[in-house]
């Protein structure tokens, strides 16, 4: 059985993370959070023997695209296309 959170613990978390907490959500948060760590404790109760690791619900394997290399677009290009180019690069409005 794991070991139970009280409500100490989160007025130490609630420290720790400079959050003001309420005796009400305190409790609230004891109840929930024990119950969230029993149910992970259940799960450990059950045997995976004979079960394959996942590592991702579908069956995919690389299905990634070939790393091709291609020549980038030339300077001069690239300054046709921009509504606003200065020396090799676009300019942009300030955004703060």
């Amino acid at each position: 059985m794991p070991t139970e959170i009280t409500k100490e613990d989160i007025a130490k978390i609630a420290q720790l993370a400079r959050l003001e907490v309420s005796d009400s959500e305190a409790d609230d948060l004891v109840e929930d959070l024990n119950g969230i760590v029993n149910y992970v404790a259940k799960l450990s109760d059950i045997s995976t023997v004979g079960v394959s690791a996942t590592t991702h619900v579908h069956d995919s394997h690389n299905i990634f695209r070939e790393d091709i290399r291609r020549d980038s677009l030339k300077t001069k290009e690239l300054e046709k296309m921009a509504p606003d180019f200065s020396g090799s690069g676009f300019r942009v409005p300030k955004v703060i």
